[in-house]
C-alpha cells in the first residue's frame, strides 16, 4: 500500500483536483452564457418595442402607425415579434440561440428583393457582445484560483 506521501498520491490527489476545477469552470461558464444569452434576448425585446421610428405613417384599421425606415428595427404593431424572442438549446452542450419565431423574422432581418432589411438581432449583439464576453470572462477568473484568463 502507498504512504500518504507517495507519488501516487501525490497524483491521484492533484487529478481529483483538476477534475474538481474543471467542473466546477464548466458549470460556471455555462450559466455565464445562458445569463447572457437571456440578456441578449431582453435587448432585442427592448429594441423592437422602442418608440420613435422614421419610417412612412399609415392607418390600418383606423389607427395610425409609424413603420421603420430600412435599416431601424422594425417598428412594432403587434408585438408578435418580440414576444416570439426566446432562448433555445442548440445541438451541443453549451450552445445557445436566441431566435424569433415568427413566419416574418428572417424577412424583416435580412431584407427581402422587394424590402431593405429592418435589422434586430445583429444590433442587440453589437449592443450586448462585450458584456456577455465581460461574464463569461468573469466566470471563468472565478472559477480559477489565481487565474490570469
Amino acid at each position: 500500500m502507498p504512504s500518504p506521501l507517495s507519488p501516487e498520491n501525490e497524483v491521484r490527489e492533484l487529478a481529483d483536483k483538476l477534475e474538481r476545477l474543471a467542473n466546477l469552470l464548466e458549470t460556471r461558464v455555462l450559466d455565464a452564457l445562458e445569463q447572457g444569452a437571456q440578456i441578449l434576448a431582453q435587448q432585442v425585446r427592448a429594441n423592437l418595442r422602442e418608440e420613435g421610428r422614421s419610417g412612412r405613417v399609415y392607418r390600418t384599421r383606423g389607427v395610425e402607425h409609424q413603420a421603420s425606415a430600412p435599416g431601424e428595427a422594425p417598428a412594432s404593431r403587434t408585438g408578435e415579434l418580440s414576444d416570439s424572442i426566446a432562448v433555445e438549446p442548440g445541438a451541443t452542450e453549451g450552445e445557445l440561440h436566441v431566435v424569433a419565431d415568427t413566419a416574418y423574422a428572417a424577412a424583416l432581418e435580412f431584407g427581402t428583393h422587394q424590402t431593405e432589411p429592418r435589422p434586430f438581432l445583429q444590433p442587440a449583439f453589437a449592443e450586448t457582445r462585450e458584456g456577455i464576453k465581460a461574464r463569461v470572462r468573469n466566470a471563468a477568473r472565478k472559477s480559477v484560483p489565481s487565474s490570469r484568463v
